[in-house]
């Protein structure tokens, strides 16, 4: 079986004829360019195991070699380009990470943004999930991971959400509520994971019939933890908050029957809600941009002075260039909108409205 063999392989390489075997293994593993995925994928995974031996020592910076050059391997968008499959990686990385060292340097050198993105593009997979998963839940019980669970355009816990509504089966539940377990001792992500809300998902969570104890205990403790913390905002008071990290994501508080109700209340402080908004046209990620455009071509559309208090923060000019240059087709269809929406007639142009002191600066008269 696997220890017989993994048990050998250490023999040999403490051997008196000091065999290396893993530098051997290591020159096929990196070399052989003609060997197909399947038995790159059985050797990965013989690495793995066999520079993770207790049995040997001293290995740690074969290990980080190793972790080089399958995080490198992952650079390629098409799967079939790489050397091994993503669950060949998955495997390797798991038993990597077990060492505490190895799971320190992996995040240091950004492995959790790999491991995201792979995440993403194979959550249909039930195996490659669960591993990749298992290997998150590693990374949780080190602090120095803790500002990348915390940043929002990493989009974590959006990506754990996605990832259970996909599968209902218990191994896969169990290891996403080990994570949010880990995590729920930091303010931040509680708030986080509040504003995505995961309180319904765990509600959702609890009326199914579970066979596990485990996950029984694990929702019921993250039902209280989500349930102390949680607060209930308006929908403005949820813009607003969006505004204030900086992240838009399309939703509820960026629709026309929020921009038909709220518009008004954008005028406070000098108009500080469009100023930020403006101001993320040129400092938002795609989706960021994109939801800004909208919301300023809705500001326009229902405000009355909506256009002028625009041309004097510089809006257009902004809009007009995210039209032209973005690569994004998604801002660039929504800076097209906002446009169409900045130069036609407001429906509450016909109306008469008091001019907001802040809005536009009062002209001198000619004496």
């Amino acid at each position: 079986d696997d220890k017989d063999r993994l048990s050998l392989l250490t023999g040999l390489q403490k051997g008196k004829d000091k065999e290396d075997i893993v530098d051997l293994f290591m020159r096929y593993f990196v070399g052989a360019s003609n060997a197909d995925q399947g038995t790159k994928d059985v050797v990965a995974n013989i690495l793995a195991k066999l520079l993770t031996s207790k049995d040997l020592k001293g290995m740690e910076d074969k290990m980080k070699e190793f972790l080089n050059y399958l995080l490198s391997m992952q650079a390629s968008d098409n799967s079939a380009e790489r050397p091994i499959t993503s669950l060949g990686f998955s495997v390797a990385l798991m038993h990597l990470l077990k060492v505490g060292e190895i799971a320190l340097y992996f995040i240091k050198s950004e492995g959790l943004t790999t491991l995201n993105e792979l995440l993403l593009k194979e959550k249909e997979d039930k195996q490659i999930c669960y591993n990749l998963l298992v290997s998150f839940w590693i990374t949780t019980f080190k602090p120095h991971a803790q500002r990348f669970f915390e940043t929002r355009q990493n989009e974590f816990i959006e990506n754990m959400i996605k990832v259970l509504q996909l599968h209902g089966n218990e191994k896969i539940v169990r290891v996403i509520l080990y994570i949010f377990k880990n995590l729920s001792g930091s303010d931040k992500m509680v708030e986080y994971m509040l504003d995505f809300n995961l309180d319904k998902e765990v509600y959702k969570l609890t009326n199914r019939g579970w066979t596990d104890p485990e996950i029984r205990k694990n929702l019921e403790d993250l039902e209280k933890v989500l349930s102390e913390n949680y607060k209930v905002l308006n929908s403005y008071e949820k813009f607003k908050k969006q505004l204030s990290l900086g992240i838009l994501k399309w939703g509820p508080v960026h629709n026309d029957t929020f921009w038909s109700e709220h518009f008004l209340l954008c005028e406070e402080n000098k108009f500080e809600p469009i100023q930020d908004l403006v101001n993320l046209l040129s400092v938002g990620d795609d989706t960021t941009k994109a939801v800004a455009c909208y919301d300023l071509g809705q500001f326009a559309r229902y405000h009355a002075y909506g256009k002028l208090v625009l041309e004097n923060m510089g809006a257009k000019d902004k809009i007009i260039t995210l039209m032209e240059t973005s690569q994004d087709p998604g801002v660039r269809e929504q800076a097209l909108i906002a446009c169409l929406l900045y130069t036609s007639p407001s429906p509450r142009d016909r109306q008469k409205s008091r001019m907001p002191s802040s809005a536009c600066k009062k002209k001198k008269k000619k004496k």
